[in-house]
């Protein structure tokens, strides 16, 4: 893990965090096989409790634009839901300012399961009779969909994912 010495650079710690847990969500959004329903969903809740976490390690340096980027910054849209959402997921209901909305949260969630080729082989008969599925045989991919509520507007977890990391890199 990359350490630092000083206060002042200390978030990098916490960036580093928030870029791991970005990672499993886009191994989620990849394919989400050998994991189940909650195990994904705790993955993406991690990743945006990290993520909006971040802004408490940055005030420290930076209080001034930290929290003009989080609370009246046009555009950061997609802070303001995080802010709300992981608000709401800390406290069960948002306790502090909103931004947006403070019912934000997951209000939809779907599953897509891709069969790969070949189309021929029945799994449940290879394993009722004891045989592994043929070379051929790929395994499906499993892939989530999330659907956070803030106001009116839902947005898709992973695009909220992607778009907070691209503003956090440009920060």
């Amino acid at each position: 893990m990359f350490k630092v010495q000083n206060n002042q650079g200390k978030y990098l710690e916490q960036w580093e965090r928030v870029k791991r847990w970005y990672k499993k969500v886009l191994e989620i959004k990849a394919d989400a096989k050998n994991k189940t329903d909650d195990d994904c969903l705790d993955e993406i809740y991690a990743f945006f409790m990290n993520c909006y976490h971040l802004k408490d390690w940055l005030k420290n340096s930076y209080k001034k634009e930290i929290e003009n980027l989080f609370n009246k910054s046009k555009g950061i849209e997609c802070f303001k839901v995080c802010a709300d959402f992981v608000n709401g997921l800390k406290h069960m209901e948002a306790s502090k300012t909103t931004r947006i909305d403070p019912n934000t949260k997951v209000k939809k969630q779907g599953v897509t399961i891709c069969i790969q080729k070949p189309l021929h082989i029945s799994i449940n008969s290879c394993e009722k009779e004891g045989n592994p599925p043929s070379a051929g045989w790929k395994p499906p991919i499993i892939k989530y969909k999330w659907e956070i509520k803030s106001g009116k507007q839902y947005y898709d977890a992973f695009y909220l994912a992607d778009e907070c990391m691209e503003k956090w890199k440009f920060f």
